[in-house]
């Protein structure tokens, strides 16, 4: 009797579906996720915080296409990284002329600093001699911001929230900051061992709650202190 060599049997024909389906589905979730990771225009973001950052926008991407989530909200984006010393001066003359008076700064010492100068100079002058300052804070390893130091990120959020319910993560985002707590990556400390670590991330900043910020260890530096050089 002859057999055709491409019958199968219902119970290989079942298994072999189910392998195909399982292949298709890792490589539809592989090629979404093969650029999981945008960096917004403008943004500086140093190497070793970006590779970390490509592998937890790789496991979140991946998690988002299986849960079968619109093509927006699969890709995690940087809008900022490491910033530039003029930039944080027009931030700091901005928050200095609301009444919190940059008070969400974790560095009082280097706001303070900030407040003498905003005070002791002329409307005009006042933007150049701010810079001038946080030029000769961060000479001091004086971190205002850990922009500054290349130690931080921020990364956009899905769901945009007030300063009042910055803390209440709706699905997407509960998500992605999930994934960004329990990722670790491996760091050298200042005393020559390797560690684990995990980004520490920032709900809210000031009067936005449009973004996760998050800080990397180790730092590197005393982020409540301002050192007199």
């Amino acid at each position: 009797m002859l057999m055709d060599i491409n019958a199968q049997s219902p119970r290989h024909s079942v298994a072999t579906h189910l392998l195909a389906a399982c292949l298709l589905s890792f490589s539809t979730s592989a090629l979404a996720c093969n650029n999981a990771l945008e960096i917004k225009a403008g943004a500086e973001v140093p190497s070793e915080l970006k590779t970390i950052t490509k592998q937890i926008a790789a496991k979140f991407c991946d998690q988002q296409v299986k849960l079968k989530r619109p093509a927006d909200r699969q890709k995690v984006v940087i809008t900022d990284g490491r910033r530039e010393t003029g930039r944080q001066a027009r931030y700091i003359a901005a928050c200095m002329k609301q009444s919190n008076k940059c008070s969400h700064y974790e560095n009082q010492e280097a706001i303070k600093e900030l407040k003498k100068v905003w005070e002791d100079t002329a409307d005009a002058k006042r933007l150049a001699a701010l810079k001038r300052k946080i030029d000769d804070q961060v000479s001091r390893k004086c971190f205002l911001s850990k922009h500054l130091s290349s130690r931080a990120l921020d990364l956009r959020r899905f769901d945009h929230a007030t300063k009042a319910n910055c803390s209440a993560l709706k699905a997407d985002d509960k998500r992605l900051y999930d994934i960004i707590r329990s990722y670790k990556y491996k760091a050298r400390g200042s005393d020559g061992k390797e560690r684990k670590y995990s980004a520490k991330v920032i709900l809210c900043e000031g009067s936005k709650a449009d973004h996760f910020h998050l800080n990397f260890e180790p730092l590197g530096f005393d982020p409540k202190k301002c050192p007199k050089g």
